[in-house]
């Protein structure tokens, strides 16, 4: 499973565009606006209430009219923007003719007026976004999303001064700013309910219509995340929420809204947020090779920064066990983790007596002259990267022609072969499944990031005899995968999956359950250590 089409070479992207290495880590709704102003360029934009005193003296922020000018303008965007994706997902997306999946059709058709119905509550560039993304979420598709780098630098966010992060099933206060209003909640405090509605309702309602409808661990913390933001909450904002703190103690307080710029909000959403790093790393200590893999997403110096490392990793000894590392892994490009484990492990190996029997996995690329332009862009961005001469150039190339050619054959499906067949953890097993070159035991430690590409090269490890996952419950991506990117008439940027896989055996938008689950912080590497290496002693 490989990444192909556009400049976002990635099998998963529910979120930032662009971004690599890894797409989203927590609070990856803010990303896409931030990446595109992140030179430091002041915001143009003052809130009215700053400027009372000059209103005072010259004239009000703006007038009944101009306010009504604007609407308009936003409903107009936003009802281009529908038109242009319900066209071009009618055109070139896998599901709308994918007989085995029926309710995306009937979505394709129905959300459309859904989210049309929405453009009398638009009056501003995030209302505006906010009704796209209704239509765009209810396809349940990770790889299905619209960028937001066409913010107004100048636009102002209504903001309460607070963020909470969901934890355990709780809600808890994780940032606030400063110099606020009216009293914040102190960090630490448990959101209990806002003007009578619990956190779950208000999300639920609220925010996921707009973020992500999916029913995943990382898809509830991005909601979460934005409860009581009316940037995405199609404007709707809280009145009072209740607290707690420690014991029964409760106290509930006003929910003061202010217009700050988007890069002061989301200064203060991101301090309450760990994000890792982006480096691919190794440490080797006590015979552990702990091996970091925060991003399958590279550049061509990363690249080769990659394969320097794996030529130190291959010329290691004494290494007992391994453990890949995959926290704050969004995904990427697959053939960076294939390459990983083969250059690691030597690859898995298994009797192969009766294989041809069993299910064979392929993919099918819708074709279309959309899939066909993303086919070309991406075999330019391998041929930068990895050399024209380069299996990904290689292979880049050859779903060129084969979509080319199916094209000209007027058929809607170009097959893609993966050379592998359906195979659970139990088969692998018996058929003594082994890795060619070491011995050892492995393990992968995932956080609820990991989708896409990382969820491949999860797969991959688990499939290993003896080899343990770890950590917490993985993200998830549907069955259509390998993206290109389209201009909307608005400028922002819709990606789009182009290809379905068959007889994949991860379901659709389905997590990967570790074997053995991390109960507390994910992002405390040094407690994080000290469990699994216990962990690892005594399984």
């Amino acid at each position: 499973m490989t990444a192909t089409a556009g400049a976002v070479q990635c099998s998963n992207c529910n979120r930032a565009l662009d971004e690599s290495p890894a797409l989203l880590p927590k609070f990856s709704y803010l990303r896409s606006g931030l990446r595109e102003r992140s030179g430091g360029r002041p915001s143009r934009g003052l809130s009215c209430p700053l400027l009372l005193l000059i209103a005072f003296l010259i004239a009000p922020c703006s007038s009944a009219n101009d306010v009504a000018i604007d609407a308009a303008h936003w409903r107009a965007v936003a009802r281009s923007d529908l038109d242009f994706i319900h066209r071009t997902i009618l055109e070139a997306h896998p599901g709308a003719i994918d007989r085995a999946n029926p309710a995306f059709q009937t979505w394709m058709e129905d959300g459309y007026p859904e989210a049309l119905s929405l453009l009398p509550r638009v009056h501003d560039y995030s209302t505006s976004l906010n009704a796209v993304r209704d239509y765009v979420t209810g396809f349940r598709d990770g790889h299905l999303f619209v960028s937001d780098q066409m913010r107004p630098p100048d636009e102002l966010i209504e903001f309460q001064g607070w963020g909470v992060d969901e934890r355990h099933g709780q809600f808890i206060v994780v940032t606030t700013a400063r110099d606020w209003p009216v009293p914040l909640p102190p960090l630490g405090a448990r959101l209990i309910s806002c003007d009578g509605r619990s956190p779950e309702s208000i999300v639920a309602e609220d925010v996921a219509p707009y973020v992500d409808r999916r029913d995943l661990n990382w898809s509830r913390r991005l909601r979460a995340q934005q409860l009581g933001t009316p940037v995405n909450s199609l404007g709707k904002k809280l009145v009072k929420c209740t607290f707690a703190l420690g014991g029964a103690a409760r106290s509930t307080l006003d929910v003061g809204y202010r217009a700050v710029t988007f890069e002061e909000f989301a200064r203060v959403m991101h301090a309450g947020i760990q994000n890792r790093g982006h480096e691919n790393g190794y440490e080797l200590k006590d015979g552990t090779l702990w091996i970091h893999i925060p991003s399958f997403q590279l550049d061509s110096s990363q690249y080769a920064t990659l394969r320097k490392m794996l030529d130190e990793i291959r010329r290691l000894h004494g290494v007992t066990q391994i453990v890949f590392d995959v926290r704050g892994n969004g995904g990427g490009d697959s053939s960076i983790g294939d390459m990983i484990f083969d250059e690691t492990t030597g690859g898995l190996r298994f009797d192969d007596h009766g294989l041809a029997t069993r299910p064979s996995i392929y993919a099918e690329w819708r074709v279309s002259k959309i899939a066909i332009n993303g086919a070309e862009k991406a075999l330019k961005q391998a041929v930068k990267t990895y050399g024209a001469a380069s299996s990904r150039a290689r292979w880049h190339r050859k779903l060129l022609n084969s979509l080319v050619s199916a094209q000209k054959s007027g058929r809607q499906w170009a097959r893609q072969d993966s050379g592998e067949r359906r195979l659970t953890r139990d088969d692998v097993a018996q058929r003594h499944g082994r890795l060619r070159r070491f011995a050892g035991r492995i393990a992968v430690l995932t956080d609820s990031d990991c989708m896409s590409a990382c969820l491949d090269f999860v797969d991959q490890v688990r499939l290993v005899p003896g080899a343990l996952h770890l950590g917490t419950m993985t993200g998830a991506d549907s069955m259509y995968i390998d993206t290109t990117r389209v201009q909307l008439p608005s400028g922002n940027v819709l990606v789009m999956p182009l290809k379905v896989w068959r007889n994949r055996l991860r379901g659709n938008n389905e997590a990967l359950v570790p074997d053995f689950a991390f109960d507390g912080d994910i992002d405390d590497d040094e407690t994080v250590r000290r469990w699994l290496m216990s962990v690892l002693r005594t399984h």
